[in-house]
């Protein structure tokens, strides 16, 4: 786990800490979860838990955005961890 670094976003309740944390164990659940409250399940294979389990899996970086524990938001990358970083979705439910 990184270390959680406490902000509050524009679009947020004022009263709503967000904790962003990158994450190794986050699950399919969570992960199908907030692609439909956000909408982007609509474009995304949900119905497919092993190819989501992939997505999940064989993304070097996954960085979570949470508020009192809930999944709120997802960004997942590939990269080099030297020069490149290609962002795969980013996911935010507001």
């Amino acid at each position: 786990m990184g270390m959680p670094v406490r902000t509050r976003h524009e679009f947020w309740d004022a009263r709503m800490d967000l904790t962003f944390e990158t994450e190794t164990d986050i699950t399919p659940a969570e992960f199908v979860d907030v692609l439909r409250r956000s909408t982007l399940a609509e474009r995304r294979p949900v119905d497919e838990p092993e190819t989501i389990k992939a997505m999940l899996q064989h993304a070097d970086l996954i960085v979570t955005a949470r508020s009192e524990g809930l999944l709120v938001g997802v960004s997942r990358a590939i990269t080099d961890f030297a020069y490149c970083t290609y962002g795969i979705a980013s996911v935010w439910n507001n």
